[in-house]
């Protein structure tokens, strides 16, 4: 699984009160470019991707560093797991200090239903950023270091990916007991039922590309497959019948 500071070609990008727009990989998260044109009046920027988030986390963690630009707010759009799409959200609404890093954290419950699985899985749609005026022709940089998903339940925090799970399960839903899991390298298998409560841990080996696990003791229901790995973690829903 990859963060999405590693595919900021997948983003599209939108802008009011500057030019040159461009977005790039930084640390965990993403760096916002631009040039100042000297418009105050609704100048924005934003960044528009499909960033899934699996499994059912319970927020989402910023980390933001405006540099010399006055940031105003900050928001987000989503699509739940039924195709609903939500309107901005915002995670502040107070200005943004300049030259330093402020966290933020977004909780779930805000935006929908966190106890509902049909809301699952979560997309995030675009990350915006209001501004104030800029100075013409002055360079800006916006940092985003941290951008991750805050699972309470079992305590991790996980990177955004800005891609589907490379993980695949199958057969989906398992009937016969056996959940065939076709992933990259060794790690660890846990399985979460649909209440967050661990169910299953072992450890997997996918190196061959494809490796199984005995669910048989697992009762009918939705579940939450996570496979953690050197190069990160994957999470996949999967149903037992």
């Amino acid at each position: 699984m990859a963060a999405i500071s590693e595919y900021p070609e997948k983003w599209t990008m939108n802008q009011v009160g500057g030019t040159g727009l461009a977005i790039s990989a930084y640390e965990q998260g993403l760096k916002f470019a631009y040039t100042g044109n000297g418009v105050g009046r609704g100048a924005y920027i934003q960044g528009e991707a499909s960033i899934r988030l699996w499994s059912m986390p319970k927020a989402l963690r910023f980390s933001v560093n405006p540099g010399d630009a006055t940031v105003k707010r900050l928001s987000l759009t989503f699509t739940n797991g039924a195709g609903k799409t939500y309107p901005a959200v915002n995670v502040t609404t107070d200005e943004m200090a300049k030259n330093t890093v402020s966290t933020f954290e977004l909780p779930l419950e805000s935006v929908i239903d966190i106890n509902d699985v049909s809301n699952y899985p979560l997309t995030v749609n675009a990350i915006r950023l209001d501004l104030g005026k800029s100075d013409k022709g002055r360079a800006y940089e916006l940092l985003m270091p941290e951008f991750k998903t805050v699972y309470n339940t079992y305590g991790s925090v996980e990177t955004l990916n800005a891609e589907a799970s490379s993980m695949r399960l199958y057969p989906n839903p398992v009937v016969d007991g056996v959940l065939n899991i076709a992933a990259e390298g060794a790690g660890i298998l846990s399985v979460y039922n649909n209440a967050g409560a661990l169910v299953l841990s072992q450890p997997l080996d996918c190196s061959a590309g494809v490796a199984t696990a005995n669910v048989a003791s697992l009762q009918a229901g939705i579940y939450y497959a996570r496979f953690v790995t050197a190069n990160g973690a994957s999470v996949q829903k999967f149903i037992v019948k």
